[in-house]
């Protein structure tokens, strides 16, 4: 979803002299500049580690297309050094300044091996600007920001009470009903119970033994930070889905004839490959009693899985998803915090998804996004210095093409670094 690199020891090729009295970070932020104009090999300047995962070619790529989004590269804005070895680097275009973090080696010849854009501040950015770029999206796109206390007070509403396909962020009604069972002496965070069948990345413990003895706590924090799929379908079977169902009312969702009963991630997958269209029919058309009835009837059919048939392009993102609105997303962050979880707060903010300038304005981030071919969903929940909660989300759909993440990415922290 970034650019981004494992941080992996290295040995590189051979590098250019470094000046002296300059930390190792120093020197490359300076030739990060040139890295970005073309004019300096990139296998001077990166790993082989990194270089094996990210190519030159799409570097260059990357590059051009900051350029083409955000003017002329100008130059070094600023550097802003954590210790020897990394930090952060601004550098300036035409109409905005694009904030990287940059991690050096610690062998010499202290090569990158890692490059992560973290920021990127629009000049004379504001919130007409930002919506104005969220409705020249191709497909449909909305940005809700809202103040939560007592009530929820919309700040930005922009499409907020329409149904959008949110990926993954759906995983935050297992984690409210987990943290409500709890709340309520039925369940414990340690509660332990076993791994369930397994589903499909994103996650890491479809890999794992079956039946791996799993805490509440250990399958919701996955769940949440990693979008671990099995672990999604593993928790939502440990709550019982009718309650999670029943959650996703409690929470307030303004439309969800749209999206229950809650979709497994692995019952998801089987109904958008081209084997399903006879339960994606019955899903799609039937009544919330004919769903039900299909997902008992299909568990045998979701051992066929062709996983070789989930491609890039999007697939029934309009009928099998799960939706919601920005509106039923504020009142379900509301409900998690209305359970005085600490874990689940903790859970949230296991994720740490804003440049470091922007996390350290508040007291507290925690987050959630989805994404598949055509769909990207973000969320944040923030709590000010002063103590006072509020909601960022946003959403793109586009049933006709995969949207591009990084666009994305860049709007939704402007639009965090936009609130006050």
């Amino acid at each position: 979803m970034r650019w981004l690199m494992a941080f992996f020891a290295l040995f590189g090729a051979a590098a250019p002299a470094m000046a002296e009295g300059k930390t190792p970070f120093e020197q490359r932020a300076v030739q990060l500049v040139d890295i970005l104009k073309g004019t300096m090999p990139a296998d001077r300047f990166f790993a082989t580690s990194f270089l094996n995962e990210i190519p030159a070619s799409q570097i260059a790529e990357i590059a051009r297309q900051l350029e083409a989004q955000h003017g002329k590269l100008t130059g070094l804005a600023a550097t802003r050094p954590e210790g020897p070895a990394n930090g952060e680097v601004d550098i300036n275009y035409q109409r905005a300044v694009v904030t990287m973090q940059l991690v050096v080696g610690q062998q010499v010849p202290s090569m990158v091996i890692g490059l992560l854009i973290t920021n990127v501040a629009v000049r004379g950015d504001g919130w007409q600007v930002l919506e104005r770029e969220f409705r020249a999206l191709p497909g449909r796109s909305t940005l809700y920001v809202a103040n939560i206390g007592e009530q929820i007070e919309p700040l930005i509403a922009l499409n907020g009470s329409e149904q959008f396909a949110i990926g993954s962020t759906f995983k935050l009604w297992p984690l409210a009903e987990a943290a409500r069972q709890v709340k309520s002496g039925k369940r414990r965070w340690s509660d332990v119970v076993p791994l369930g069948a397994p589903s499909f990345p994103s996650g890491i413990s479809q890999d794992w033994p079956k039946a791996a003895p799993m805490t509440l706590h250990t399958l919701a924090t996955l769940a949440i930070s990693i979008s671990d799929n099995t672990a999604t379908d593993t928790l939502m079977d440990a709550l019982g889905r009718p309650l999670v169902d029943q959650l996703v009312l409690n929470a307030g969702h303004s439309s969800p004839g749209t999206t229950l009963p809650l979709l497994k991630t692995v019952e998801a997958f089987w109904l958008k490959t081209s084997a399903a269209a006879s339960d994606r029919s019955v899903w799609i058309n039937g009544s919330l009693k004919d769903r039900r009835a299909l997902i008992n009837r299909m568990r045998a059919s979701i051992d066929k899985i062709d996983r070789t048939t989930f491609g890039d392009k999007p697939a029934f993102i309009n009928e099998v998803e799960w939706f919601a609105s920005g509106e039923d997303i504020a009142r379900l962050f509301a409900a998690i915090r209305a359970t005085g979880s600490k874990e689940a707060l903790e859970i949230l903010a296991v994720t740490r998804p804003l440049a470091k300038a922007t996390q350290d304005r508040f007291r507290y981030v925690g987050y959630k996004g989805g994404s598949e071919p055509g769909v990207m969903s973000m969320s944040y929940l923030l709590q000010r210095k002063d103590g006072s909660w509020l909601i960022v989300t946003g959403s793109w759909n586009n049933p006709e093409a995969a949207v591009n993440e990084r666009q994305f990415e860049g709007l939704m922290q402007r639009a965090v670094d936009l609130v006050r």
